[in-house]
């Protein structure tokens, strides 16, 4: 009995609650296609009527009677996202309502950074062109003259100048800047000076790429900025306060410096660099005389011989006489020394000889 009793109550149970969990189900489903119908085109009209039960959030706010173009409108402009999108009518004036009346949305001026239309996706090709030449010159000096009258004539300026070596061995080294557009004529100009062009060569680098990124970087950065000081104007404590200027700080410095990069681009797209070494003609290579080759004789040859013989027994006997002439003063101590030695020797010699004679026996 206690079982059965057990079983009906657990099956009552589950009865029940499929009951509940059938009737949420359709009332889920109802309600995703009543929201469909009410986001439909034609429904947008009835979104945009004001409610009855609004919230007092929205009293103080701007809100059209009818739903204008949402570009058209401030309020649309605000509520649009950074890319420019706009939103539907109706959702629009809600949500700039309820940020206005919360005080976190930003300022007007940072809307309109954030809002602004975006550039044309096409733009001029940003190509930095440098150009560096070497030629020969009969007047060094004044070819780097009338390559200074180039850099002016173009609309340009004279980086450097500067001459070194004396004489022949002088040489000048030019670099100035022409409008990018004048590039080519300014390079045949300087060719036009050369006697002969030794080495010639261009470079064009293409940073379009990069100076889009930095424009983008710049809109984001000065949006940024806009917040920031709209956020340092409503901040009521020292520790808020200096927390929002330490990140201003850091984001108009990397705008400072990205601005100094877009310059920097803009003036090296603009005009072109051209660097010009001028080099002397070199003199003529000095040509070495050609000996004859002379015809044989035999005749010749032994006269020629026989008197190098000659000549060479009269430098002996001219080195001989200068010898036993010059070197007298050596020459008689030495024969003086010589004669001594021998007497000596020779008395030496003389009572030995005899004291053998005597010790000799009769026979």
């Amino acid at each position: 009995m206690n079982g059965s009793k057990r079983l009906r109550g657990v099956s009552r149970f589950w009865r029940v609650g499929a009951t509940v969990g059938g009737i949420v189900v359709i009332a889920l489903v109802a309600a995703m296609i009543l929201g469909r119908h009410s986001g439909a085109p034609g429904s947008e009209g009835k979104s945009a009527q004001p409610m009855p039960n609004a919230l007092p959030a929205y009293t103080n706010a701007a809100m059209p009677t009818t739903a204008p173009p949402a570009p058209a409108t401030a309020a649309a402009g605000r509520a649009a996202p950074a890319i420019g999108v706009p939103m539907p009518a109706g959702t629009t004036a809600a949500s700039s309502g309820s940020r206005t009346a919360s005080g976190g949305a930003p300022s007007s001026d940072a809307s309109t950074v954030l809002n602004a239309p975006l550039p044309p996706q096409t733009i001029d090709q940003k190509i930095i062109r440098t150009g560096s030449l070497t030629i020969t010159a009969k007047d060094v000096t004044g070819t780097q003259d009338a390559i200074w009258n180039i850099a002016s004539a173009y609309g340009g300026a004279v980086l450097t100048s500067n001459t070194s070596g004396t004489d022949e061995n002088v040489r000048a080294d030019v670099s100035f800047r022409v409008p990018s557009e004048r590039f080519r004529d300014a390079m045949d100009r300087v060719r036009g000076y050369a006697v002969k062009v030794e080495k010639e060569q261009s470079t064009a680098q293409d940073v379009t790429e990069d100076y889009v990124d930095l424009q983008a970087r710049q809109r984001t950065l000065e949006a940024t900025t806009l917040q920031l000081q709209s956020l340092l104007g409503k901040a009521t404590t020292v520790d808020d306060t200096l927390k929002v200027q330490a990140q201003l700080n850091n984001v108009q410095s990397d705008l400072e410096r990205i601005k100094g990069k877009i310059n920097y681009y803009d003036t090296r797209t603009a005009f072109s660099t051209i660097s010009v070494s001028i080099l002397p003609v070199p003199p003529p290579a000095k040509t070495e005389p050609v000996t004859p080759v002379a015809t044989w004789n035999f005749g010749h040859s032994v006269q020629e011989a026989w008197n190098r013989s000659v000549n060479g027994l009269q430098h002996v006997a001219d080195a001989l006489i200068a010898i036993l002439i010059g070197g007298w003063w050596i020459e008689i101590p030495l024969v003086v020394a010589i004669i001594l030695l021998a007497r000596r020797r020779r008395s030496a010699l003389v009572p030995v000889s005899a004291h053998e004679s005597s010790d000799r026996p009769e026979q």
